[in-house]
């Protein structure tokens, strides 16, 4: 297995985990806002804990339990962790085909009002009725050309 060591810290399969070790915090530092692979090993009766394997060190690191997301997590078994990320994923498919549905619905009837208004707009505008004209009284409206040439 790989993690990654981050600017938010050390990530493995969507989890964060924090380690108090100074040569650990020096790669985290290095890295900058480049991600660096780690090889690790994971305890599957607990994602609570990673284990980091560089060179001839070894460094445990805990999950980050003040990151969103994570608290949950720690002391699940890596078979509970799957199960609820599979899940999460069928639910934002699920939620994403009523969104779509939901947008599609609300596209039709906005069609549906604007042929209304159409359709309503040609009978309403029939060429049989007389059109407004200008009332030979009403006084001549100025454009910026006339201002202009009175300059």
């Amino acid at each position: 297995m790989t993690a990654r060591i981050t600017r938010k810290g050390i990530e493995w399969n969507g989890l964060f985990y924090i380690a108090n070790d100074p040569w650990l915090g020096e790669q985290i530092t290095i890295a900058k806002g480049n991600s660096v692979a780690l090889k690790c090993r994971l305890d599957e009766r607990n994602v609570g804990s990673l284990w980091l394997i560089a060179g001839n060190r070894l460094v445990k690191a805990w999950l980050n339990q003040n990151r969103a997301g994570n608290f949950e997590f720690n002391g699940k078994s890596l078979r509970a962790y799957d199960e609820f990320k599979e899940k999460k994923k069928e639910l934002i498919k699920e939620k994403a085909q009523e969104d779509l549905e939901i947008r599609c619905a609300r596209r039709m009837g906005m069609e549906a009002t604007m042929n209304d208004a159409v359709r309503i707009a040609n009978i309403t505008g029939s060429p049989t009725r007389k059109k407004r004209r200008p009332s030979s009284k009403a006084p001549a409206s100025k454009n910026i050309c006339d201002y202009i040439s009175n300059a």
